[in-house]
């Protein structure tokens, strides 16, 4: 009995790379430990969602900023969605837009909860800070849509990028 249930465990982990072993492992252990996060599927930190356009230049400005910014705010999820040449983030682009009622046409856009800033300027690059403080310290993140296409921002079917 004991040499089957060792050929069935291998099975069921064969082919699996070690790293997803160990964070499955982690997951499994966390839900039979109770940590209320990841038993609740809550993501840890806090999930910054970016849209952008492979060769775009203001879509390059945020990111070089990003990565300034991103030690103060060790908690900082960054997931990047290139909706240019990716079919299925253009469909989560335009999907996300419905949700939460803005235009799915130029990039960059970012996304924070509800908060949308379309475009990449000084202003924005202002707000998104203030906007990541509050988010970091467990505040809420006020909702609405902030910047509009064609300031800062960059359209594949115009092929042009526009400045403020």
């Amino acid at each position: 009995m004991t040499a089957r249930v060792g050929r069935t465990r291998g099975l069921l982990l064969r082919g699996v790379p070690a790293l997803l072993r160990a964070l499955l492992l982690a997951v499994v252990l966390a839900l039979v430990t109770g940590s209320p996060a990841v038993a609740a599927g809550e993501p840890e930190g806090v999930e910054l969602v970016r849209f952008t356009g492979e060769g775009c230049p203001t879509c390059a400005e945020q990111s070089a900023w990003l990565a300034e910014v991103a030690p103060r705010y060790p908690d900082l999820v960054v997931v990047e969605h290139e909706v240019w040449s990716d079919a299925r983030a253009r469909a989560l682009f335009v999907a996300t837009g419905e949700e939460l009622g803005f235009e799915a046409s130029s990039v960059p856009t970012t996304v924070l909860g509800e908060r949308v800033w379309i475009g990449w300027t000084e202003a924005i690059a202002e707000d998104l800070t203030a906007a990541l403080d509050l988010a970091v310290a467990g505040e809420p993140v006020p909702p609405g849509v902030y910047g509009s296409p064609g300031a800062g921002t960059c359209s594949q079917d115009a092929l042009a990028c526009e400045t403020a």
